[in-house]
């Protein structure tokens, strides 16, 4: 076993996001995984993205964005595409229409994840997306040392579908409200919801909703956190639930045991994210 490093090991998508808003697209690089790291980056923590891309042209505009981006990474290279995903805002900021197009990841199964352990085992946190499928991401929960704090986080209602049966190593598990209610058809009763995975062995199960705020449920306990208003409507809120799991996650690298101030800490991050994305908004 490799000496262990206070690194943050972001393994999922590194995607190409078109996103569409008010009638203009752009390239830009995507992916969950890939977000979370940029933002542990630009918050001064160690980390590093582990994906696969194709031996396409977005492939090579992934390489390059990471480059630019000065973000540590490993690229395991397979034939195929590399993963698009479409993303169409509204005048309200409110997300209208998505995508997306993942079969070089879909297709990545429990024997893929024996070349990428070697790049793993001497990370002290894993935070994992439901990019991968179903049966890797149970590779890398088996075969992570047990000292390593697990993250996993969702990154759509049908994808909900690839969060491994067996949850006992994982230290969180992350959501939204809309795949909470897809995947455990628990309607407006979110603690319900929540509660199925806590029963499959989360320690914690974060869960956002949109402007209202956000939860976190534990074995014995749930609290809520208000979001922070803003006095006009959001030109965009692309990316906000991003930053919410990276903020939260960093203070729990920290702090493991006080979810509650992971919440703020969460908030707070989502907060900064809106307000670069909305420069001219000021919140109440």
């Amino acid at each position: 076993m490799p000496s262990r490093v206070h690194t943050l090991a972001c393994i999922g998508g590194a995607l190409v996001d078109r996103v569409v808003t008010q009638g203009r697209a752009t390239l830009t690089l995507g992916g969950v995984c890939t977000n979370l790291a940029r933002h542990f980056l630009s918050l001064g923590l160690a980390c590093e993205l582990h994906s696969c891309v194709g031996t396409d042209a977005h492939g090579d505009r992934v390489r390059a964005w990471l480059e630019e981006a000065d973000l540590p990474h490993k690229l395991h290279i397979q034939q195929g595409s590399t993963g698009e995903v479409y993303l169409a805002y509204g005048a309200n900021g409110h997300l209208e229409e998505t995508f997306c197009d993942t079969a070089l990841l879909d297709a990545l199964r429990a024997h893929d994840a024996r070349p990428w352990l070697p790049f793993l085992a001497d990370k002290t946190t894993w935070i994992m997306d439901t990019d991968l499928p179903e049966s890797f991401l149970e590779a890398l929960l088996e075969e992570a040392p047990q000292d390593t704090k697990l993250y996993l986080t969702t990154v759509t209602p049908e994808k909900t579908r690839r969060i491994p049966k067996d949850l006992s190593r994982v230290d969180a598990l992350f959501l939204n409200a809309g795949e909470l209610r897809f995947a455990a058809e628990c309607g407006d009763n979110l603690e319900k919801g929540a509660r199925m995975y806590l029963a499959r062995g989360a320690s914690y199960v974060f869960v956002t909703e949109g402007a209202k705020g956000a939860w976190c449920f534990t074995g014995h306990a749930s609290h809520f956190e208000a979001a922070l208003a803003f006095t006009r409507p959001l030109a965009s809120t692309h990316g906000a639930g991003d930053a919410f799991t990276a903020g939260a996650i960093a203070h729990m690298t920290q702090n493991p045991s006080v979810y509650e101030n992971a919440l703020k800490a969460g908030m707070l991050r989502a907060k900064e994210h809106l307000d670069r994305l909305n420069p001219c908004l000021h919140t109440a």
